[in-house]
């Protein structure tokens, strides 16, 4: 179990893969997606930003980004690993990059103009602390956007987890969090309604949410997994409630697995393209036309410090 003993270590063997990095990032978000939906999210940002701070960085995947789309700030990232930070600043040398001991950043209040955190709060130790501390580090008028697995009812995600014993994992802690995400070190998920009262209660106002993996979007990250294997731990099919569970578990493993496959196996030529192409569609339609709808699996929170 994580806690604040080992995870500096826990995040430092990991590392040592690519987790998140080169390889992590192309097959999360290689069709550009999950870019585009990042990108829609900082367009909501007004006013001139001169600093921005990337918590919780990684091996500075989004620095690029971050200057793209704000071409006159600085930006800093920080992270728990010193190998991650090692690799980042080898990277993206135009930026900064700092390790910290993952409870309080090492800069002063309202340093920043923009705060950005991607995946990052589902994987922290104490939650309270690091949401006053990103709060802390914002200059009032300033924002936070705050990407996070959200727990809010109705997505496939969701929707499959209510098919599984003990698909929703009660943690030590009394926090809630999907079966298959605890071996990525994940210890909570939250609906957008918890996590916009902690912010608040550190004077940051939601100003803008938008939510992702209602359904498609959801299928166009497990069809691009690494294997099969992640596929079939989702469904957790011997793990059913029930025996229509299992069939229902049963018939979304078959169609992921050969929705998968079918993008995979590029000798198949048109076809493997035109799946790949259709699913990429459907994800991009969902995030256009139902970002709003918070019956998503992802949430995209744009808060302002007052």
């Amino acid at each position: 179990m994580l806690d604040h003993s080992n995870v500096k270590q826990f995040y430092e063997q990991l590392y040592t893969t690519d987790y998140m990095g080169e390889d992590g990032f192309a097959c999360w978000s290689q069709n550009g997606v999950e870019l585009e939906r990042v990108r829609d999210v900082l367009c909501q940002v007004q006013g001139p930003i001169a600093s921005v701070l990337d918590y919780g960085c990684g091996q500075g995947r989004w620095a690029t980004v971050l200057a793209e789309q704000f071409p006159a700030a600085q930006v800093t990232g920080i992270d728990i690993s010193q190998t991650a930070i090692a690799r980042a600043q080898q990277r993206f040398a135009m930026h900064r990059f700092v390790a910290f001991d993952g409870e309080r950043a090492p800069f002063a209040d309202g340093s920043f103009d923009l705060l950005f955190s991607y995946h990052v709060l589902e994987h922290v130790i104490d939650l309270e602390a690091v949401v006053a501390d990103m709060a802390r580090l914002v200059k009032k008028g300033g924002y936070l956007c705050i990407i996070f697995p959200c727990a809010n009812a109705g997505s496939l995600e969701e929707k499959t987890m209510r098919l599984i014993k003990d698909g929703k994992v009660t943690t030590p802690q009394g926090e809630m969090v999907f079966h298959f995400e605890r071996s990525a070190g994940h210890l909570r998920r939250l609906s957008s309604a918890q996590i916009s009262e902690r912010f608040a209660c550190q004077g940051a106002r939601l100003r803008e949410q938008s939510f992702a993996c209602q359904f498609f979007g959801a299928v166009d990250y497990l069809v691009r997994s690494t294997d099969g294997g992640y596929i079939r731990s989702f469904c957790a099919v011997g793990r059913a409630v029930h025996r229509l569970a299992a069939l229902r578990l049963g018939v979304l493993q078959y169609a992921l697995l050969v929705v998968a496959r079918l993008i995979k196996w590029r000798r198949l030529g048109w076809l493997s393209s035109g799946c790949e192409a259709l699913v990429t569609s459907l994800a991009r339609l969902e995030w256009r036309l139902g970002r709003h709808r918070p019956n998503g699996s992802a949430q995209f929170l744009l808060f302002e410090k007052i």
